[in-house]
Protein backbone atom coordinates (compact mmCIF):
# COMPACT_ATOMS: atom_id res chain seq x y z
CA UNK A 1 0.00 0.00 0.00
CA UNK A 2 2.98 2.25 0.49
CA UNK A 3 5.17 3.95 -1.83
CA UNK A 4 7.49 5.89 -0.70
CA UNK A 5 8.93 7.16 2.97
CA UNK A 6 9.67 10.39 4.43
CA UNK A 7 12.51 10.62 7.20
CA UNK A 8 10.98 13.11 10.02
CA UNK A 9 13.95 15.37 12.23
CA UNK A 10 13.51 17.54 14.58
CA UNK A 11 14.69 20.74 15.07
CA UNK A 12 13.45 22.34 17.49
CA UNK A 13 11.14 20.79 20.58
CA UNK A 14 8.07 19.68 19.19
CA UNK A 15 5.20 19.23 20.89
CA UNK A 16 2.15 16.76 19.80
CA UNK A 17 -0.56 17.47 22.40
CA UNK A 18 -2.40 13.99 23.65
CA UNK A 19 -4.93 16.14 25.45
CA UNK A 20 -3.98 14.52 28.75
CA UNK A 21 -2.17 16.57 32.17
CA UNK A 22 -0.91 15.27 35.18
CA UNK A 23 0.65 16.60 38.12
CA UNK A 24 4.25 16.97 38.18
CA UNK A 25 4.57 14.64 41.40
CA UNK A 26 4.02 12.09 39.03
CA UNK A 27 7.58 12.26 38.02
CA UNK A 28 9.71 10.49 40.17
CA UNK A 29 13.73 10.20 39.13
CA UNK A 30 13.45 11.20 35.49
CA UNK A 31 10.73 8.65 35.13
CA UNK A 32 7.29 9.28 34.73
CA UNK A 33 5.10 7.04 36.63
CA UNK A 34 2.09 5.32 36.17
CA UNK A 35 -0.78 7.16 37.87
CA UNK A 36 -3.55 4.30 38.14
CA UNK A 37 -0.76 2.06 39.71
CA UNK A 38 0.34 5.06 42.08
CA UNK A 39 -3.07 5.47 43.14
CA UNK A 40 -4.22 1.53 43.33
CA UNK A 41 -1.46 1.23 46.21
CA UNK A 42 -2.04 4.35 47.42
CA UNK A 43 -5.65 3.35 48.39
CA UNK A 44 -4.51 -0.03 49.24
CA UNK A 45 -1.86 1.19 52.19
CA UNK A 46 -4.40 4.07 53.52
CA UNK A 47 -7.23 1.72 53.51
CA UNK A 48 -9.65 4.81 52.49
CA UNK A 49 -11.38 2.34 49.60
CA UNK A 50 -14.98 3.32 52.01
CA UNK A 51 -14.03 6.78 51.81
CA UNK A 52 -14.45 6.79 47.80
CA UNK A 53 -17.74 5.37 48.07
CA UNK A 54 -19.41 7.60 50.69
CA UNK A 55 -17.87 10.59 49.01
CA UNK A 56 -18.36 8.88 45.63
CA UNK A 57 -15.27 9.98 44.34
CA UNK A 58 -13.79 8.85 41.46
CA UNK A 59 -10.47 7.34 41.71
CA UNK A 60 -8.83 10.30 39.55
CA UNK A 61 -10.18 12.90 41.74
CA UNK A 62 -7.55 11.46 44.77
CA UNK A 63 -5.16 13.77 43.20
CA UNK A 64 -7.03 16.47 44.26
CA UNK A 65 -8.29 15.34 47.51
CA UNK A 66 -5.12 14.27 48.74
CA UNK A 67 -2.23 15.97 47.04
CA UNK A 68 0.24 16.16 50.17
CA UNK A 69 -0.41 12.37 51.56
CA UNK A 70 -0.14 11.49 47.53
CA UNK A 71 3.53 13.36 47.02
CA UNK A 72 4.47 11.70 50.62
CA UNK A 73 3.27 8.35 49.31
CA UNK A 74 5.34 8.62 45.96
CA UNK A 75 8.56 10.02 47.76
CA UNK A 76 8.83 6.59 50.26
CA UNK A 77 7.66 3.92 48.04
CA UNK A 78 10.28 2.65 45.33
CA UNK A 79 7.99 -0.41 43.84
CA UNK A 80 6.16 2.40 41.23
CA UNK A 81 5.36 1.02 38.18
CA UNK A 82 7.31 3.22 35.77
CA UNK A 83 5.83 4.31 31.93
CA UNK A 84 8.74 6.14 29.84
CA UNK A 85 11.66 8.52 30.57
CA UNK A 86 11.72 11.91 31.06
CA UNK A 87 15.28 13.44 30.12
CA UNK A 88 15.11 16.57 32.11
CA UNK A 89 12.72 19.28 33.42
CA UNK A 90 12.63 22.88 34.64
CA UNK A 91 14.24 23.20 38.35
CA UNK A 92 11.86 25.49 39.47
CA UNK A 93 9.09 22.90 38.26
CA UNK A 94 6.90 22.44 41.55
CA UNK A 95 5.17 19.24 42.69
CA UNK A 96 1.58 20.04 41.89
CA UNK A 97 1.78 21.96 38.66
CA UNK A 98 0.18 20.31 35.92
CA UNK A 99 2.12 19.09 32.36
CA UNK A 100 0.49 18.69 29.35
CA UNK A 101 1.54 15.38 27.54
CA UNK A 102 2.75 14.54 24.42
CA UNK A 103 0.83 11.59 22.43
CA UNK A 104 1.65 8.16 22.97
CA UNK A 105 1.29 4.46 21.77
CA UNK A 106 2.63 1.86 24.32
CA UNK A 107 4.61 4.50 26.26
CA UNK A 108 6.22 5.02 22.87
CA UNK A 109 5.98 8.72 21.68
CA UNK A 110 4.61 9.10 17.52
CA UNK A 111 3.75 11.76 15.62
CA UNK A 112 0.23 11.06 14.26
CA UNK A 113 -0.30 10.16 10.36
CA UNK A 114 -3.38 12.37 10.45
CA UNK A 115 -1.08 15.23 11.70
CA UNK A 116 1.14 14.72 8.33
CA UNK A 117 -1.60 13.95 6.34
CA UNK A 118 -2.70 17.63 7.90
CA UNK A 119 0.35 19.51 6.75
CA UNK A 120 0.58 18.36 3.41
CA UNK A 121 -3.23 18.92 2.41
CA UNK A 122 -2.86 22.78 3.93
CA UNK A 123 0.26 23.13 2.10
CA UNK A 124 -0.93 21.69 -1.22
CA UNK A 125 -4.27 23.34 -1.20
CA UNK A 126 -2.14 27.02 -0.31
CA UNK A 127 0.19 26.31 -3.02
CA UNK A 128 -2.52 25.66 -5.31
CA UNK A 129 -4.39 28.87 -4.29
CA UNK A 130 -1.36 30.59 -4.39
CA UNK A 131 -0.13 30.20 -7.87
CA UNK A 132 -4.23 31.20 -8.74
CA UNK A 133 -3.75 34.48 -7.01
CA UNK A 134 -3.27 36.22 -9.88
CA UNK A 135 -6.85 35.61 -10.87
CA UNK A 136 -10.55 36.69 -10.11
CA UNK A 137 -11.73 35.63 -7.37
CA UNK A 138 -14.85 33.46 -8.45
CA UNK A 139 -11.80 31.26 -9.92
CA UNK A 140 -10.62 30.75 -6.91
CA UNK A 141 -13.83 29.64 -5.76
CA UNK A 142 -14.47 27.50 -8.57
CA UNK A 143 -11.43 25.62 -7.83
CA UNK A 144 -12.14 25.27 -4.21
CA UNK A 145 -15.70 23.58 -5.87
CA UNK A 146 -13.61 21.48 -7.67
CA UNK A 147 -11.05 20.22 -4.92
CA UNK A 148 -10.67 18.31 -2.05
CA UNK A 149 -13.51 17.78 0.99
CA UNK A 150 -11.42 20.23 3.17
CA UNK A 151 -11.61 19.80 6.93
CA UNK A 152 -14.61 19.04 8.77
CA UNK A 153 -14.76 22.04 11.13
CA UNK A 154 -18.03 23.50 12.30
CA UNK A 155 -16.58 26.92 11.66
CA UNK A 156 -15.51 26.01 7.93
CA UNK A 157 -17.87 27.14 5.62
CA UNK A 158 -20.04 24.76 4.07
CA UNK A 159 -19.53 25.76 0.45
CA UNK A 160 -15.89 24.47 1.02
CA UNK A 161 -16.89 21.37 2.17
CA UNK A 162 -17.16 19.82 -1.55
CA UNK A 163 -15.50 17.65 -3.26
CA UNK A 164 -12.49 18.71 -5.21
CA UNK A 165 -9.94 16.92 -7.52
CA UNK A 166 -6.64 16.20 -5.37
CA UNK A 167 -4.64 12.83 -5.28
CA UNK A 168 -6.24 10.59 -2.69
CA UNK A 169 -3.11 9.52 -0.34
CA UNK A 170 -2.69 7.76 3.01
CA UNK A 171 0.29 8.99 6.01
CA UNK A 172 1.21 6.69 8.17
CA UNK A 173 1.99 7.71 11.69
CA UNK A 174 5.82 8.79 12.27
CA UNK A 175 7.39 6.04 14.25
CA UNK A 176 10.95 6.82 16.23
CA UNK A 177 13.87 4.62 14.09
CA UNK A 178 14.89 3.31 17.68
CA UNK A 179 14.46 3.54 21.52
CA UNK A 180 17.51 6.30 21.01
CA UNK A 181 16.40 8.09 18.46
CA UNK A 182 14.27 10.80 20.77
CA UNK A 183 14.05 12.34 24.21
CA UNK A 184 10.73 13.26 26.13
CA UNK A 185 11.52 16.32 27.84
CA UNK A 186 9.23 19.16 29.97
CA UNK A 187 10.02 22.24 29.14
CA UNK A 188 8.29 25.47 30.11
CA UNK A 189 5.72 27.37 27.05
CA UNK A 190 5.45 31.27 26.97
CA UNK A 191 1.63 32.23 25.65
CA UNK A 192 1.96 35.98 26.20
CA UNK A 193 2.21 36.38 30.12
CA UNK A 194 1.52 32.80 30.30
CA UNK A 195 4.03 30.17 31.36
CA UNK A 196 2.57 26.52 30.75
CA UNK A 197 4.77 23.23 31.45
CA UNK A 198 4.57 20.90 28.40
CA UNK A 199 6.55 17.64 27.35
CA UNK A 200 8.09 17.61 24.16
CA UNK A 201 9.97 15.68 21.65
CA UNK A 202 13.32 16.25 21.23
CA UNK A 203 16.14 15.20 18.96
CA UNK A 204 13.37 12.92 17.41
CA UNK A 205 14.16 10.96 14.26
CA UNK A 206 11.28 8.91 12.86
CA UNK A 207 10.38 7.61 9.53
CA UNK A 208 6.42 7.12 7.84
CA UNK A 209 4.94 6.14 5.05
CA UNK A 210 3.00 7.63 2.08
CA UNK A 211 0.57 5.22 -0.21
CA UNK A 212 -1.10 6.46 -2.99
CA UNK A 213 -3.90 4.79 -5.83
CA UNK A 214 -2.04 2.96 -8.66
CA UNK A 215 -3.21 5.43 -11.16
CA UNK A 216 -1.23 7.88 -9.27
CA UNK A 217 2.17 8.68 -10.56
CA UNK A 218 4.11 8.31 -6.82
CA UNK A 219 7.52 10.26 -7.68
CA UNK A 220 4.74 12.96 -9.17
CA UNK A 221 2.87 13.50 -5.77
CA UNK A 222 6.08 13.19 -3.99
CA UNK A 223 7.18 16.13 -5.69
CA UNK A 224 4.13 18.32 -5.37
CA UNK A 225 3.95 17.21 -1.68
CA UNK A 226 7.81 17.98 -1.28
CA UNK A 227 7.32 21.54 -3.37
CA UNK A 228 4.21 23.21 -1.85
CA UNK A 229 5.64 22.24 2.24
CA UNK A 230 8.67 24.54 0.63
CA UNK A 231 6.40 26.80 -0.43
CA UNK A 232 4.04 27.04 2.82
CA UNK A 233 6.91 27.21 4.51
CA UNK A 234 8.81 29.94 3.33
CA UNK A 235 5.32 32.39 2.26
CA UNK A 236 4.20 32.42 6.16
CA UNK A 237 7.24 31.58 8.74
CA UNK A 238 9.61 34.62 7.39
CA UNK A 239 8.65 35.30 10.98
CA UNK A 240 11.02 32.73 12.09
CA UNK A 241 13.69 34.32 10.42
CA UNK A 242 14.05 37.64 12.11
CA UNK A 243 13.62 35.57 15.98
CA UNK A 244 16.79 33.75 14.51
CA UNK A 245 18.82 36.54 13.42
CA UNK A 246 18.10 38.04 16.97
CA UNK A 247 19.80 34.73 18.36
CA UNK A 248 16.69 33.39 19.64
CA UNK A 249 16.21 30.51 17.39
CA UNK A 250 18.81 28.74 15.51
CA UNK A 251 20.43 30.25 12.71
CA UNK A 252 17.60 29.30 9.53
CA UNK A 253 20.09 30.37 6.98
CA UNK A 254 22.92 28.00 7.62
CA UNK A 255 20.20 25.02 7.90
CA UNK A 256 18.76 26.19 4.24
CA UNK A 257 22.05 26.56 2.74
CA UNK A 258 22.51 22.89 4.16
CA UNK A 259 19.24 21.32 2.97
CA UNK A 260 19.22 18.96 0.00
CA UNK A 261 16.88 19.03 -3.11
CA UNK A 262 14.90 16.33 -0.91
CA UNK A 263 14.54 18.07 2.34
CA UNK A 264 11.72 20.48 2.99
CA UNK A 265 11.77 22.43 6.68
CA UNK A 266 8.08 22.28 8.14
CA UNK A 267 6.35 23.72 11.15
CA UNK A 268 4.41 20.53 13.06
CA UNK A 269 2.42 20.32 16.77
CA UNK A 270 0.71 22.58 18.86
CA UNK A 271 2.14 26.02 20.11
CA UNK A 272 3.67 26.79 16.15
CA UNK A 273 0.59 28.35 15.87
CA UNK A 274 1.65 31.95 15.40
CA UNK A 275 3.95 31.23 11.77
CA UNK A 276 2.37 27.85 10.24
CA UNK A 277 -0.86 29.78 8.91
CA UNK A 278 -4.19 27.50 8.52
CA UNK A 279 -6.32 27.34 5.20
CA UNK A 280 -8.75 30.28 7.56
CA UNK A 281 -6.53 32.89 7.53
CA UNK A 282 -5.24 32.21 4.23
CA UNK A 283 -8.53 32.29 2.59
CA UNK A 284 -9.53 35.47 4.98
CA UNK A 285 -6.21 37.18 3.07
CA UNK A 286 -7.05 36.12 -0.15
CA UNK A 287 -10.39 37.65 0.41
CA UNK A 288 -11.96 34.49 -0.97
CA UNK A 289 -14.39 34.84 1.87
CA UNK A 290 -15.09 35.50 5.76
CA UNK A 291 -13.92 33.29 8.06
CA UNK A 292 -16.42 33.57 11.50
CA UNK A 293 -15.15 32.56 15.06
CA UNK A 294 -11.90 31.56 14.16
CA UNK A 295 -9.03 32.31 16.48
CA UNK A 296 -5.32 32.94 15.71
CA UNK A 297 -3.11 33.31 17.92
CA UNK A 298 -1.82 36.52 18.81
CA UNK A 299 1.51 36.62 20.73
CA UNK A 300 4.70 34.91 19.75
CA UNK A 301 5.22 30.96 21.00
CA UNK A 302 8.43 30.28 22.27
CA UNK A 303 10.11 27.14 24.37
CA UNK A 304 12.50 27.57 26.99
CA UNK A 305 15.20 25.05 26.48
CA UNK A 306 17.71 23.49 29.05
CA UNK A 307 20.08 26.94 29.31
CA UNK A 308 17.10 29.62 29.09
CA UNK A 309 17.81 30.14 26.08
CA UNK A 310 14.12 30.64 23.80
CA UNK A 311 13.95 28.41 20.57
CA UNK A 312 10.74 28.64 18.06
CA UNK A 313 8.63 25.40 19.28
CA UNK A 314 7.61 22.50 16.08
CA UNK A 315 10.35 23.58 13.85
CA UNK A 316 11.29 20.04 11.11
CA UNK A 317 13.04 19.17 8.26
CA UNK A 318 11.63 16.68 6.41
CA UNK A 319 13.73 13.89 3.95
CA UNK A 320 11.63 12.88 1.08
CA UNK A 321 13.38 9.56 0.36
Amino acid sequence: MYDFKVKLETITPVHISSGNRYFFYLVKNGSRLNEDDVLSKFIEEKNIIEKIYHQNLRIKELTQVFDEELIDFIKKRNDLEVMYKIESYPTNLEPNKTVEEIFKSNGIPIIPGSTLKGLFLTSWIFDKLKKAQGIEKNKIKKFLKNSYKIFRSPTFPNKLREKINIPNFVVSDCLPDSENSYKIKIKFVRIGTRKLAIEVLDEFVGTFSVGVNNDIDKNELKKELKDACSTFFSNYCKKIEKIASEGIAQDLNKIKENLKENEVLVLIGRYCGFYSKTLYSILKELNVCKMKNVREPRSIRLITSDDEQKVIPGLTKLTFL
